[in-house]
């Protein structure tokens, strides 16, 4: 039988562990069947074979993306750019504005990516800055680690936040020296906000669409989705695939970053387990969080811990932080996920989490287990 393709005069290179190279390929369907000279792979070809010649170009196998959030990375594209090219918070609140003039009153004008630590002010924007944005808009910009953000009056009133409220477990509404809520909001109390204000099916498949665009351009073929909106984004991307809106392949975690507890035991409950689904779409691991993120930071670090290399002002968390804590023991999604066939990755940024991952996801004759973050830092 015949290739479809064949590649020749080039470098192929086969990420073989000897680091071949060779100089031509040939492609049957979805896989690469035959690698050699320009004159082997011609001699597979037929007249049907399309042959591209690489002129002494590379080619190299798509590459797979092991933890990337492809639904957040094209509703960012949808979304109201507040990190390229904006120097200060008076720059994000006139991007913001300029979105809030066509958007109708009442719906949400979403900003994302601010660095506090890269404006001039040196800080987060408030309530009050993005009170000026619009009143009649519910408003809200995601800080870069997407673990925290901030948002108007109109935003909070929504989302039921009152100086009254208290911070959910494992988040934090922060107050000003009067006890009102300043508009930002840390790790769960994030996430409510994030999702309250989530896109709707129609604009998840619009994001899906231009995500998937940006990752084929780029080389990427398969991708380790590492969670966001839950079921919804879960039903989305199936869509997306079986449509044949998306190319890249997509192995998905399970995981929601509000309430992801819920999400995975219902999973576990329907009887899914990792590995369901064909090449295009399968479901992987279930994913549970240790902590937050080492930039906000929000992380569960050492007191001694040095600060990062992207926040160089700040240290991580105290270990009495209560967006730093960890459960003390494993809940019970994780464990019901462990004992029925599922393979389990927890997220864990501080080194007071790292060796408290591998704990609480195994091992377990039943599963496999993986820890997403930063190993512990020397004693």
């Amino acid at each position: 039988m015949h290739a479809d393709y064949a590649f020749i005069n080039g470098e192929v290179v086969t990420v073989r562990p000897d680091d071949r190279v060779f100089q031509a390929a040939t492609v049957r369907g979805s896989e690469i069947c035959a690698v050699g000279t320009t004159e082997e792979v011609l001699g597979l070809s037929g007249p049907k074979t399309q042959v591209v010649d690489l002129r002494g170009n590379s080619l190299l196998p798509g590459f797979i993306d092991s933890h990337l959030h492809m639904l957040l990375y094209g509703t960012n594209q949808l979304g109201v750019d507040c990190k390229n090219d904006v120097g200060n918070i008076e720059g994000i609140k006139a991007r913001l504005a300029e979105r809030a003039r066509t958007t109708p009153a009442g719906e949400w004008v979403r900003g994302w990516g601010y660095n506090d630590q890269r404006l001039a002010e040196g800080r987060h924007p408030t309530r009050d800055d993005l009170d000026e944005v619009s009143e009649d808009h519910p408003v809200i910009a995601v800080r870069t680690c997407n673990h925290i953000s901030v948002a108007n009056s109109k935003a909070l009133e929504l989302l039921g936040i009152t100086r009254d409220t208290p911070d959910p477990e494992g988040g934090q509404i922060a107050r000003g020296e009067d006890g009102e809520p300043t508009g930002i909001l840390k790790e769960t109390a994030h996430m409510l906000a994030f999702e309250t204000s989530r896109y709707s099916p129609e604009e998840m498949m619009e994001a899906l669409t231009i995500a998937d665009h940006d990752f084929v351009r780029l080389g990427i073929t398969s991708i380790h989705e590492a969670g966001g909106y839950g079921p919804d984004q879960m039903r989305a991307m199936y869509r997306a695939v079986a449509e044949g809106r998306v190319k890249v392949r997509i192995y998905a975690m399970v995981c929601s970053l509000n309430r992801s507890e819920g999400f995975v035991s219902k999973m576990v409950a329907a009887g899914l387990v990792t590995g369901v689904g064909d090449e295009r779409f399968r479901i992987g691991p279930a994913k549970i969080f240790t902590d937050g993120s080492s930039s906000g930071p929000t992380c569960a670090g050492r007191a001694t811990t040095p600060p990062t290399a992207s926040s160089p002002k700040l240290r991580t968390s105290s270990p009495s932080a209560p967006h730093g804590r960890a459960p003390r023991q494993p809940s019970r999604s994780s464990c019901s996920a462990r004992h029925s066939r599922w393979a389990c990755a927890t997220r864990s940024c501080g080194s007071r989490r790292a060796v408290w991952s591998c704990l609480l996801t195994g091992p377990s004759r039943s599963s496999r287990t993986s820890v997403e973050g930063r190993p512990p830092a020397p004693s």
